[in-house]
C-alpha cells in the first residue's frame, strides 16, 4: 500500500519492469511493472522524494528530497536482477555487477574550502541473496574457495528476510611477522586475491548454495597483464616469506624461553647448556628482527624482518612491474630465510634433541615448539 502523495515515478533504464516512486513519505519500488509496490526501507527516511535520476554509468539511484538534500543509493544492479519468481524460493542468489579490483594510489591536492567530502566506495566484492523467511535458529555463513577448491576464508552472512548483501574483502589478512617492540606498518595489510573465478558457498544449517565470484583487473589500469601478474606474484612471495620468517622466529623464542626456565632452575652442566641455547636463540632472533624500540616512528634497527617488509610495501604501492632491484633483493632475502630455516632444523635434530633427551631422563619436560600445521592453521 502506498501512503502519501506521489511526486514522481521513474522507470529503470535497463530493466523496464523496475519502477521507482517518490512520495511525500519516502521511496517505493516495484519489480513487476507497477502491479505491486513496496516501500524502500534501506537507510531511506520517510521524507518527501520530489525527483529521481538513475546514473547511466555508475547505476546509482539519486533522490532529490525536501530539506534532506540528495540521497544516493549506490548501484541498483541487484534490484535490476531481482525477479518476481525469486519471491517463491526459500533462498536464492541474486546476480551482481562484475567486480573489478580497485585502483591503488592516492592524490593530495588543496582545493580550498569548497571541497566536496564523501565516503569512498566500498572496495569489497558483493554477494547478494534473497531469503523468504528470517533465520531465527541456526547459523548462516559464507565460505570462499579458489577455483581449485582451496579454502580461503569464512565470514558471517545476513539472516534477515528479503535481500541480503554480503561484502567479501578481496585481500588476505596481514602477514604474521617476527616479534619486535616496533610496529611494522609496511606489513599492516594483506595482498589482493589474484584475479579469476572463485567459489562462494552460502551455508544455511544443512543447506548449501554455490555460486561463482569473478575478480577482474580494473580496466582503467595502464599496466599490462604480464606486469600486473608479476607484481602479484612478487607480493605473494614477500608475504609468504614474512610468514615463514615469523614461524622460524616463533620457534626460536619458544626454545629460548623454555631453556631460560631450565637455566633458572637447574645447576651444573645442564644449566650451562640451557644458557648456551638461550644465548644462541637471542643471537638468531636479533638477526631476524629489530629488538630495540625506535624513536619518533623511526626504527632503531633494520633487520631481515624490516628489509622484507620494505620490499613488500614498495611493490604493493605501485600497480606496475616491480623493479629488478626489488626482485633481486627479495631473492637474496629468500636465501637468508632458508639459511635460518636450515640452521633451526639442524638445531632441532641435533643439539636440542640431545638436550631434550637429558631433560626426559631427569624427569623434566622437554622443550617443545609450535608445528608448521599449528602455526599456519591458527590464522
Amino acid at each position: 500500500v502506498i501512503k502519501g502523495y506521489c511526486h514522481v515515478v521513474k522507470q529503470d533504464i535497463v530493466n523496464k519492469d523496475l519502477l521507482f516512486l517518490g512520495t511525500e513519505f519516502g521511496l517505493y519500488m516495484s519489480i513487476d511493472h507497477g502491479k505491486t509496490w513496496a516501500r524502500f526501507k534501506g537507510n531511506i527516511p520517510q521524507v518527501g522524494v520530489f525527483d529521481i535520476v538513475i546514473h547511466p554509468r555508475e547505476h546509482d539511484l539519486i533522490l532529490a528530497t525536501h530539506g534532506r538534500g540528495i540521497i544516493i543509493v549506490d548501484d541498483i544492479t541487484i534490484l535490476r536482477n531481482f525477479k518476481p519468481e525469486m519471491l517463491d524460493k526459500d533462498i536464492t542468489f541474486i546476480p551482481t555487477k562484475p567486480f573489478y579490483l580497485p585502483l591503488g594510489g592516492m592524490v593530495q591536492d588543496f582545493p580550498g574550502d569548497d571541497e566536496f567530502i564523501g565516503n569512498n566506495p566500498n572496495g569489497s566484492a558483493v554477494v547478494a541473496y534473497y531469503m523468504k523467511k528470517r533465520l531465527v535458529i541456526g547459523e548462516i555463513y559464507i565460505e570462499l574457495y579458489d577455483s581449485k577448491g582451496n579454502f580461503i576464508k569464512k565470514q558471517p552472512a545476513g539472516n534477515r528476510k528479503g535481500i541480503n548483501i554480503v561484502r567479501i574483502a578481496t585481500t588476505l589478512p596481514p602477514p604474521r611477522v617476527p616479534s619486535s617492540p616496533n610496529i611494522l606498518g609496511e606489513a599492516a595489510f594483506g595482498p589482493e586475491l589474484e584475479p579469476g573465478d572463485y567459489i562462494v558457498k552460502l551455508i544455511k544449517d544443512k543447506d548449501t548454495l554455490i555460486t561463482t565470484l569473478t575478480i577482474n583487473y580494473n580496466p582503467a589500469t595502464k599496466h599490462t597483464a604480464v606486469d600486473r601478474k608479476l607484481r602479484h606474484e612478487t607480493m605473494v612471495d614477500a608475504y609468504e616469506l614474512l610468514e615463514k620468517l615469523a614461524f622460524i622466529d616463533k620457534q626460536l623464542l619458544e626454545i629460548r624461553d623454555q631453556c631460560q626456565f631450565v637455566a633458572d632452575s637447574a645447576k651444573g652442566d645442564l644449566g650451562k647448556t640451557a644458557m648456551q641455547l638461550v644465548k644462541l636463540m637471542d643471537i638468531q632472533h636479533e638477526q631476524i628482527s629489530a629488538t630495540q624500540p625506535g624513536e619518533g616512528g623511526i626504527p632503531g634497527q633494520i633487520r631481515l624482518r624490516e628489509k622484507i617488509a620494505e620490499i613488500y610495501s614498495a611493490v604493493a604501492s605501485y600497480e606496475g612491474k616491480p623493479t629488478n632491484v626489488q626482485i633481486n633483493a627479495l631473492n637474496l632475502y629468500t636465501t637468508q630465510v632458508e639459511q635460518f630455516n636450515e640452521d633451526l632444523a639442524t638445531l632441532l635434530s641435533g643439539d636440542l634433541a640431545a638436550f631434550n633427551k637429558i631433560l626426559v631422563e631427569l624427569g623434566m619436560k622437554p622443550v617443545k615448539t609450535t608445528t608448521a600445521e599449528e602455526f599456519f592453521k591458527s590464522k
